[in-house]
């Protein structure tokens, strides 16, 4: 309904060279007028409420991964390697915030559009990290060996969210699943 209420007359007009003054006066003329700008009314009316709520989402999602990179950035800190430059690895994904996870079931297609960036498939989680680290951090990718090894090690720091793991001077990221 959003679509076709505020899309796809943009698209019709912009295909046929109308301007606006023309879908004016078709509507003005038109014995379905009525229903035609309810319809409309309702269609933006819903298009507002999908913005709104999908900017709520992005900011909240904005705000948490704050919180998460403060909080692993510190631990990491906090652990300490030997070395000048400490290598950073992250295994799975950070979670959603509750307000998000709300949002998503209402919406179910807003999922894959509110992203997470805490994963090693991206280099944006790493460009956080970076912002808020004091020292050199490199962020890699895990390797299988590493991956046996936290799975047989104890966790160096851990709370709710997520496990850090001192591997060498490597410390790796895990995030508990949700």
């Amino acid at each position: 309904m959003v679509f076709v209420g505020t899309f796809l007359p943009l698209i019709v007009l912009n295909s046929l060279g109308w301007d606006s003054k023309k879908l004016l006066a078709v509507v003005k003329t038109a014995k379905w007028r009525k229903a035609y700008l309810l319809c409309l009314c309702i269609c933006l009316c819903l298009q507002y409420m999908y913005m709104a709520a999908y900017g709520n989402a992005l900011k909240s999602q904005g705000e948490y991964d704050e919180y998460l990179v403060h909080s692993i950035v510190h631990d990491v800190e906090t652990i300490g390697v030997d070395e000048e430059e400490c290598r950073l690895s992250f295994v799975g994904s950070a979670p959603k915030p509750r307000e998000v996870v709300r949002l998503c079931e209402k919406y179910r297609h807003f999922g894959p559009l509110i992203l997470t960036y805490f994963t090693n498939d991206t280099w944006i989680g790493g460009a956080y990290v970076y912002r808020y680290a004091q020292n050199n951090i490199s962020i890699e990718n895990i390797t299988e060996e590493e991956q046996k090894q936290i799975e047989a090690l104890e966790a160096t720091s851990k709370n709710s969210l997520y496990s850090c793991y001192k591997v060498g001077n490597k410390i790796i990221v895990k995030f508990e699943k949700w």
